[in-house]
């Protein structure tokens, strides 16, 4: 089980470590609909919101605005992560 959104971590690039539920509900849907497709890939087992806001810049035009924050539960038979 890994948690994306749950708060910083040595991966998270000097950043929050926080999700927002616009790009969790993606991941979520783009998993399943990977595994349907027969692509092996994560899978979502659960999408959770926080009820806390997160501060993204949707656009990366210089306004960020608070997002509802989420976790998604990721699952897979192990965990090997490629890039940074």
């Amino acid at each position: 089980l890994q948690l994306k959104g749950a708060g910083p971590t040595p991966y998270s690039r000097n950043s929050d470590g926080r999700a927002v539920l616009r790009s969790s509900v993606r991941e979520f849907l783009c998993s399943e609909a990977m595994f349907h497709l027969g692509i092996p890939t994560t899978r979502a087992l659960s999408l959770v919101k926080t009820g806390d806001d997160v501060m993204r810049d949707m656009f990366y035009n210089g306004n960020p605005k608070p997002e509802p924050g989420a976790v998604v539960c990721r699952v897979a038979p192990s965990f090997l992560r490629f890039g940074n």
